[in-house]
């Protein structure tokens, strides 16, 4: 398993998902400040409770930390970067 711990800033509020089989689930971006002038751009992702509480905590443009499992996979020659997120702290 691969780890990932972000220091960034909210690129959108959390869009709250579910799945076909009923489980809750939210997405959100966070920007994290990259070599240069250039941000990365990664999609979080949170599960159950846990997103439902964050949706009126987390919110665009605020300072987070987070924390969770890395997690990269490839549609049509693009390489794409989620994060599955255990811990988000609004700083």
């Amino acid at each position: 398993m691969k780890r990932a711990f972000l220091l960034g800033n909210t690129a959108s509020d959390i869009e709250m998902k579910q799945t076909p089989s009923g489980k809750d689930y939210g997405l959100f971006a966070v920007y994290v400040k990259g070599a240069g002038d250039e941000d990365e751009r990664y999609t979080v992702e949170v599960w159950g409770n846990y997103a439902k509480a964050l949706c009126d905590k987390i919110h665009k443009g605020d300072k987070v930390y987070v924390e969770g499992e890395l997690h990269t996979f490839k549609v049509e020659d693009r390489r794409y970067v989620n994060i599955v997120a255990q811990k988000v702290l609004k700083l």
